[in-house]
């Protein structure tokens, strides 16, 4: 009879693993049931569907880049962006109007919630007005521009940038700003007298002065430094304005 106890044993060391294999096939059955894994497994879907060509017409996309082998689209890139930049944003209560930036909108997951996600928030104007043309001519068209937005001058100087205030001590602006970058004999005195008029005086003596247009201040200073006279750089940021 000493076999019946190690029979024993095993019979039950099996019984256990099949009971285990039996409850971890179930857990797993039921989480494949749950609306977290159903959840996940549209979003796994969604993240590799394949680009939809009708959505260039109908979202304002164009690729950008494709498999080589395959030819599949991997990238594509919103036109509104590409053509006229992203709208400024509306002043909300409190918060400050937000400029507009000439950064691009890419997309590597075509999903169309995140196409209306990103036209709503950076081009409800322009999306708007593309929206009321009925045929894939016009909404053609409607890109037509001779230069886009981004590779114009006016994209590095729009309006709404951010304004300056100095100050500047009475002997930098008599002697330095007043005395060398306007010459003694300079007929156009008239200029010098324009341009010191924006300085404010203080009552400790010093000057105030601000400057409303920050990226022509910053193009300024920066062909000064690299040895432009100052005459010549003003001419070349009124040229820019121009």
């Amino acid at each position: 009879m000493s076999w019946r106890k190690p029979l024993h044993s095993w019979f039950f060391l099996q019984l256990r693993q099949t009971l285990r294999l039996l409850r971890s096939t179930y857990l797993a059955v039921g989480w494949l049931q749950t609306p977290h894994f159903g959840l996940q497994s549209q979003r796994h879907e969604k993240s590799m569907m394949p680009f939809n060509p009708k959505h260039e017409a109908q979202y304002g996309l164009k690729v950008a880049s494709r498999d080589p082998a395959s030819g599949a689209v991997m990238s594509s890139v919103c036109r509104f962006c590409s053509v006229f930049g992203r709208e400024a944003r509306e002043e909300k209560d409190g918060e400050p109007k937000r400029k507009r930036t000439t950064r691009t909108q890419h997309f590597i997951t075509f999903r169309t919630d995140l196409y209306d996600k990103h036209i709503l928030s950076a081009h409800p104007g322009k999306s708007e007005s593309y929206q009321r043309l009925l045929t894939d001519t016009d909404r053609e068209a409607f890109f037509g521009v001779t230069v886009p937005f981004q590779d114009t001058i006016h994209a590095h100087f729009e309006s709404g940038s951010p304004v300056l205030c100095m100050m500047i001590s009475k002997s930098v602006l008599e002697d330095v700003i007043g005395g060398l970058l306007f010459h003694p004999d300079d007929a156009e005195g008239m200029s010098k007298q324009r341009a010191l008029a924006a300085f404010e005086k203080m009552d400790r003596g010093d000057y105030r002065v601000q400057i409303k247009t920050a990226k022509r201040f910053t193009l300024l200073v920066k062909m000064v430094a690299l040895g432009t006279s100052f005459r010549m750089a003003a001419r070349i940021v009124q040229v820019v304005r121009d």
